[in-house]
Order: C-alpha cells, then structure tokens, then sequence
C-alpha cells in the first residue's frame, strides 16, 4: 500500500513540476514577447514610409554610371531620411551572387522596397531611374 501512495505522489509531483515550468515558460515568453515586438509602422498617408532600394549595377554600364549620381541624390538624408541606397556590382562576387539570387537579367536593375507591417515587400523592380524616384517620393 505504500509503494502505490508513493508513486501516486511522485506522479503529482511530477505533473506539478512540469506545469510550473510549462508556466513560468510562459511567463517568460509573453514578457520576452511584448519587449522585442514593437508597432510596425503604419501606411496611413501621414507617416512616412521606409525604403530601400537596391541597385544592381556595374561599372562598365554607361547608363548605370550615369544613374549613379540621380541615386546619390535620393541617399541624401538632407532630401529624404526614409531612403536607403545599397549598390551591388556585378563584378564582384558578392555582386554577382546577388544577381543570381534575384534573377537579375539587365542592368540597371533597381529593386524598391518598402516597409510595411509584414516586413519589407518588394513595390518595384525596374530598369528606369524615374520609376525609382517616383516611388519613393
């Protein structure tokens, strides 16, 4: 009679140890949680948004040099904080990795991004500077 009591109680006190712990990691879990979730930026039209445009260039590409200062221009954080630049030169092999990850098939190619709730998504991908301009205005 007293083996069976003792296993009934060290089966309690097992379900008791595993759900404490199922508790205070669950605990933890909503407290890490609603530290690193932050609001994701709104779309509503008096925010602004953040972009990041991509640029797929080379330095043998006549036309990618001459976008080049249009793009500095847009980098600029006197002209416009919420937009970031990055060049990816195909003659590098880190730029060519990237050509190859995205399917990059001409140059220039710009590839527009823009944060929303749901990270960042893709607006454009183009060929022509003033597309670039007129999405991030």
């Amino acid at each position: 009679m007293k083996q069976r009591y003792k296993r009934i109680l060290a089966n309690i006190g097992a379900f008791t140890v595993s759900v404490l712990w199922f508790s205070v990691i669950a605990a933890f879990a909503v407290l890490v949680g609603s530290l690193v979730i932050s609001p994701a930026p709104s779309d509503s039209p008096d925010t602004q948004r953040v972009y990041w445009v991509e640029a797929c260039t080379a330095s043998w590409c006549p036309q990618c040099q001459k976008d080049k200062p249009v793009l500095n221009e847009l980098d600029n954080p006197d002209g416009n904080p919420c937009v970031t630049i990055e060049f990816f030169d195909t003659g590098t092999r880190h730029g060519a990795a990237y050509a190859v990850r995205h399917n990059i098939k001409y140059l220039p190619t710009y590839r527009v991004l823009a944060l929303s709730k749901n990270g960042w998504k893709e607006i454009a991908r183009t060929h022509r500077i003033e597309k670039v301009k007129k999405c991030v205005r």
